[in-house]
């Protein structure tokens, strides 16, 4: 495990508890959650099925709104945002990494890194060189204008990489990136999201299933009835 890196905070979640209501039943899945991500950090969260660990990647990404509680993001409270701030600064601040990429399926590899670029209202003349140099760097210069369909799993994955990192976002959310590949093919992408997080000093939180994985971030949280706990 790494030193932790006493670059100052760049996520906190204070309180955070979230509720469905299922007909007449509450279900509450999150409750007083809490946690604290420092710039350069790389936290893992583990738990069981259904223990709620999406639903929290979902809240401090700005795509959901808690029920209660508090997150700050580089000082900025998202709950004062309206939603359509919250989509700017999702967009800009925050890059997701889902275990299905969610790719563009009529779209070219370059072509899909550049959409979070052009949602921002940058030029593709401004994103293409960036676009390009990130596939790159994640060995797919050969695959530049090649659509999902004729790529591999792993190479999908390696493009969903890159379209997180286009903006340039701060902080990096990974659900279960490697869960639909195999142990070689996800080798590869962990040590492709390790090296951009370390090298651009971005902050990682990843939710994963794999031990292996999970121990090699900076510290690794449990969620467990709905609160993150030291594991």
């Amino acid at each position: 495990m790494n030193d932790a890196h006493d670059n100052g905070v760049l996520l906190k979640a204070e309180g955070l508890s979230k509720d469905y209501h299922d007909g007449t039943r509450l279900l509450r899945v999150l409750r007083d959650a809490e946690i604290e991500v420092r710039r350069g950090e790389i936290i893992s969260i583990v738990g069981a099925s259904g223990a709620g660990k999406s639903t929290l990647l979902h809240l401090l990404g700005a795509l959901d709104r808690p029920s209660a509680g508090k997150i700050t993001i580089n000082g900025t409270d998202l709950s004062a945002m309206s939603d359509q701030q919250l989509a700017v600064f999702r967009c800009r601040s925050v890059g997701f990494i889902f275990q299905f990429h969610h790719l563009l399926a009529e779209f070219s590899a370059l072509e899909n890194v550049c959409v979070p670029g052009l949602i921002l209202g940058r030029g593709f003349h401004e994103i293409h060189p960036e676009a390009e140099a990130l596939l790159r760097s994640v060995g797919l210069e050969e695959r530049l204008t090649h659509r999902p369909s004729k790529m591999s799993g792993g190479e999908q994955q390696r493009v969903a990489l890159a379209r997180a990192m286009v903006n340039n976002p701060d902080l990096i959310l990974a659900d279960e990136p490697t869960g639909n590949l195999d142990t070689e093919t996800a080798e590869v992408v962990i040590k492709l999201l390790w090296g951009h997080t370390r090298e651009k000093n971005k902050s990682l939180v990843i939710v994963t299933h794999e031990p292996d994985i999970a121990k090699r971030a900076d510290r690794c949280l449990r969620l467990r009835d709905g609160r993150l706990i030291p594991e």
